[in-house]
């Protein structure tokens, strides 16, 4: 296969997967949303805590 042939071939398939994470990020946003309207919910109830990302 020509050095040609294969750039082509990977191109395509990286355009590919790009395709099909932009396709799972668009359906993955309305659970997304929902995650985070209920945060929120808890934020202005009270019910969260603050965590000091240096002792994760």
């Amino acid at each position: 296969m020509a050095d040609q042939e294969v750039l082509a071939l990977r191109l395509l398939a990286e355009l590919n997967a790009e395709n099909e994470f932009d396709r799972a990020i668009a359906e993955s946003a309305p659970k997304l949303a929902g995650l985070a309207a209920e945060a929120l919910l808890e934020f202005r109830a009270g019910r969260t805590e603050e965590v000091d990302p240096d002792r994760l």
